[in-house]
């Protein structure tokens, strides 16, 4: 992905429509995002929202 206005650029990597891992550079900061661990039909208490 890259947009030119916002001065950013990156790559992104989707699993089952799930992003899994997501490197940018903006403005030439370097930010990286990673899935480390997921449970797939997880049963989630309201309480937790």
């Amino acid at each position: 992905m890259d947009n030119e206005s916002q001065k950013s650029n990156g790559t992104y990597w989707v699993w089952n429509g799930i992003v899994m891992r997501w490197d940018v550079t903006t403005e030439g900061k370097k930010i990286r995002t990673n899935v480390t661990r997921l449970r797939e039909n997880a049963s989630i208490p309201a309480s937790q929202f």
